[in-house]
């Protein structure tokens, strides 16, 4: 018997707000705006680039903060 494979399409994103995998989603007029279709909340790009870049400086901290050794 021939084995399958599936192949995922699209991007594995999560949503930032309650961490649903594949459920966001854009209307077509309008790029900019994204739904999550499990806890409805619309976001947008500007939004998610401020939740990377508090990450980004949290990490960044990480690397550089004294250790407890």
């Amino acid at each position: 018997m021939a084995t399958t494979t599936k192949t995922r399409r699209g991007f594995q994103v999560h949503c930032p707000y309650c961490g649903e995998e594949g459920s966001l989603r854009m209307q077509v007029d309008d790029l900019h705006e994204l739904t999550c279709g499990n806890c409805d909340t619309e976001f947008n790009a500007t939004m998610v680039r401020g939740i990377i870049a508090g990450w980004q400086a949290l990490l960044a901290w990480i690397e550089t903060a004294p250790t407890r050794d």
